[in-house]
C-alpha cells in the first residue's frame, strides 16, 4: 500500500541497461603484420548505461453526478465492432437491430 499526497510521485519500476562495445580501428596493410601488427591498430572500450524509471503522480479528482457520466461502449442502443473501443478516439457503431 502506498499513500501520497495529491501531486506526490513515487517510482513503480525501473529497468538498468549496462552495454559495452569494442571497437578496434587498424591501419590498412600493417596491422596484420604477425608481431608489429599490434603497434598499428587501436582499440577502445564504449560503456553505454541507460536506466529507465516509471514514475506515477497522484492527483485527486473531484466525483461526478451519474448524469454527467458519458455513456458505456454498448449502452444507447449502439454496439462497438471489434477493438475499436480502445483506440481512445470515436469509431462508427452499429445500432443493435441493424445487426445481422
Amino acid at each position: 500500500t502506498v499513500e501520497l499526497e495529491d501531486g506526490q510521485s513515487f517510482a513503480l519500476a525501473g529497468l538498468l541497461s549496462n552495454d559495452v562495445t569494442r571497437i578496434a580501428t587498424p591501419i590498412p596493410g600493417l596491422s596484420f603484420l604477425p608481431i608489429l601488427g599490434y603497434m598499428f591498430r587501436s582499440q577502445r572500450y564504449v560503456n553505454n548505461e541507460t536506466e529507465l524509471v516509471f514514475i506515477c503522480t497522484a492527483h485527486v479528482v473531484k466525483p461526478v453526478s451519474p448524469e454527467q457520466l458519458p455513456p458505456l461502449p454498448g449502452q444507447n442502443g449502439f454496439e462497438l465492432q471489434g477493438l475499436e473501443g480502445f483506440f481512445g478516439h470515436r469509431v462508427p457503431a452499429v445500432r443493435k437491430e441493424e445487426k445481422k
